[in-house]
């Protein structure tokens, strides 16, 4: 039986262990989120920092050049309000959704 060119054997293996970081990033990201939660704090996730090539670049290189930033959070704690907090505007899911065939209508 023939083997498989040396680099396609080691992309499959980088995809693999790729997928194995971010699956691990996700499972410590569930821990923590739910460790504030049961402490009563509040998180919310801050993409930006690791979408932005630069910005991920200068915080990986602040936290030591260990490796790269799976995610940022902002912690607190959450303010008590009374009255629940007013809903979004939202547009309609047929402004900003086209089934193939159909029209674009410009607004």
């Amino acid at each position: 039986m023939a083997q498989p060119p040396r680099a396609e054997v080691d992309q499959v293996a980088e995809a693999s262990l790729a997928a194995l970081r971010a699956l691990a990033a996700g499972e410590a990201l569930s821990e923590v989120w739910l460790t504030l939660t049961a402490r009563g704090l509040a998180a919310s996730p801050i993409c930006e920092v690791i979408e932005v090539d630069a910005v991920r670049g200068a915080l990986r290189r602040l936290l030591g050049g260990v490796s790269s930033p799976a995610i940022a959070m902002r912690i607190g704690v959450p303010v008590a309000e009374t009255e629940p907090v007013p809903a979004a505007a939202r547009r309609s899911g047929t402004d900003v959704v086209r089934l193939p065939g159909q029209p674009c209508i410009e607004s």
